[in-house]
């Protein structure tokens, strides 16, 4: 268990809640918020499956009235050619891809099918995107997303801590503001 000290001499245990992580990955999180001094972060998302990384891009972006599509300003959602560049506006190639195997006719269930099949068939380990989902073989790296509200007042020094931890794969280090990320999208080598 690592401590944080504060100026008033209490110490006080950081904590994540949210998303269970395994010990190694909760390991370098929490000498992440040690080294920014957050008492606490929220895990938003782990690694999921290839349907259910299927059902959040068809639900956020593809069917009717998604959340992330209209949230996004650039983005012309009316019709399901303009959800699809939404989306694809937001994944990588592979991403891209799985999306291209809808069509505006398919039912939600045979989508998500469409894309599951495509991932299962093409995601390959040594992937650069993607990351949350596990494949057989796993991916490179273990994928965790942080709420930026759970460290809200520690940002700069939490972007610092991540970017001087050596366990923390640097160049697959989203966070809000320097990319489409909504969450601090953190990745540790398996």
């Amino acid at each position: 268990m690592i401590c944080v000290v504060f100026l008033s001499g209490i110490s006080q245990a950081a904590e994540l809640t949210g998303k269970p992580v395994p010990d190694k990955v909760r390991k370098v999180l929490v000498e992440i918020l040690d080294s920014a001094g957050a008492p606490s972060a929220e895990v938003t998302s782990v690694e999921r499956t290839t349907t259910e990384q299927a059902t959040i891009m068809f639900d956020y972006y593809l069917k009717q009235g998604a959340s992330n599509c209209a949230s996004k300003k650039s983005c012309s959602c009316e019709t399901f050619e303009g959800r699809v560049l939404c989306a694809k506006g937001f994944y990588c190639e592979i991403g891209d891809k799985a999306i291209e195997t809808v069509l505006s006719s398919d039912a939600r269930d045979q989508a998500i099918a469409k894309m599951k099949t495509f991932f299962d068939e093409n995601l390959k380990p040594d992937r650069a995107c993607l990351m949350h989902v596990v494949t057989n073989p796993p991916p490179m790296n273990f994928a965790v997303d942080i709420a930026p509200s759970s460290i809200h007042g520690f940002e700069e020094a939490f972007v610092k801590a991540v970017e001087a931890n050596g366990s923390v794969d640097k160049k697959r280090f989203f966070r809000p503001g320097k990319s489409e990320e909504t969450a601090y999208h953190i990745e540790i080598p398996r």
